[in-house]
């Protein structure tokens, strides 16, 4: 059997390798907390590179899509409003062109009437008095047949003084 002092002896081996096996694993613990950390930062950079490369391009892709819709709903809203944009301003034609008409006939009506009650009061007058003289001056004047009549007449008289005119003419040569 083992004396007490071979079980000391023993035990201060076991202690000591314990030691020297603390020290060793402080060391691998140390090794492996370094090379853990450093692979871990790499293992997180790249992990951030690739969701940053994954962000942005889901985002770019996003933009593209935004912008797809974006030109759809602008072309369907200037689509949109361009038609009704042409309904408002036919709609306001008619109504202006109805109101314009409905004023113009106003207008016309307010205008014949001041026409007329200028001509009634200011032409009218002057011109039945003219028609009266003329009507006078037409019974003064022979019918048609009377006119053929007197046309002969005076024919033969501008005949008779010619002829009249000539022998005077001689008489004074004579």
């Amino acid at each position: 059997m083992l004396e007490e002092k071979d079980i000391q002896a023993i035990a201060q081996l076991i202690l000591a390798s314990e030691e020297r096996l603390r020290g060793e694993i402080g060391q691998v613990e140390e090794r492996l907390r370094v090379e853990f950390h450093s692979k871990l930062e790499t293992e997180i950079h790249a992990s951030e590179e690739r969701t940053r490369t994954g962000i942005q391009e889901e985002i770019r892709a996003s933009e593209d899509r935004l912008r797809g819709e974006m030109g759809q709903v602008e072309d369907r809203l200037r689509t949109e409003f361009q038609s009704k944009l042409e309904t408002e301003i036919r709609a306001s034609e008619e109504r202006l062109r109805t109101e314009f008409h409905s004023q113009l006939k106003e207008e016309i009506h307010a205008s014949e009437t001041r026409t007329h009650a200028y001509i009634e009061s200011g032409v009218m007058k002057p011109i039945r008095l003219l028609a009266e003289g003329h009507a006078q001056i037409l019974e003064r004047l022979p019918e048609a047949d009377e006119l053929d009549s007197l046309r002969g007449r005076v024919r033969n008289l501008e005949r008779i003084v010619t002829e009249q005119g000539r022998e005077i003419d001689a008489l004074k040569r004579a």
